[in-house]
């Protein structure tokens, strides 16, 4: 019984993913266009950036909820604030990511069927037991969190050359 669970469970988190891929994509789409071109431009310099701000993110928001636990409400406040950029972060790099993959995977789809294709895709493929848990999902993670951050720093360098200019 718990086998069944675990594959509704598995199958309804691939939903709801696709769904949000799909909808960050409508909402943000020179977000997620400019996420995909970084990461595939530099995919070493956003694993980079990725790994790093993820390790220091993280343990930020760690060590805050350590020092919140003994009763220091806004501690733990700023830990939940921290963490939830992280993964919000997190979630726009994934979206240029899962844009990226269905260009490469879905090329004579409509953007949209790309998109949740290649979520589906990416969501069973990080579902592999060992390989999928532990190498593909935090590489593809770091890839697009890096992406996305170092696309936002590179359209904020043309901005500011924009005006120099």
């Amino acid at each position: 019984m718990e086998v069944v669970a675990a594959i509704l469970l598995s199958l309804a988190v691939g939903v709801t993913l696709a769904a949000l891929f799909a909808v960050l994509a409508a909402l943000f789409p020179d977000a997620t266009a400019l996420t995909r071109e970084t990461v595939d431009a530099q995919p070493r310099l956003s694993f980079g950036v990725g790994l790093v701000n993820f390790l220091f993110l993280g343990a930020v928001g760690l060590v805050l909820a350590a020092l919140g636990d003994g009763g220091a409400g806004l501690l733990r406040l700023l830990a939940v604030i921290v963490l939830t950029a992280l993964t919000a972060l997190l979630a726009f790099g994934l979206t240029g990511m899962v844009d990226l993959l269905g260009q490469r995977l879905f090329p004579d789809r409509t953007p949209l069927r790309r998109r949740v294709y290649a979520a589906v895709a990416l969501t069973l493929a990080c579902l592999t037991p060992g390989v999928g848990w532990f190498l593909l999902f935090p590489y593809v993670g770091l890839l697009g969190l890096g992406g996305f951050l170092v696309s936002r720093y590179q359209l904020r360098r043309a901005d500011a050359e924009a005006e120099g200019a």
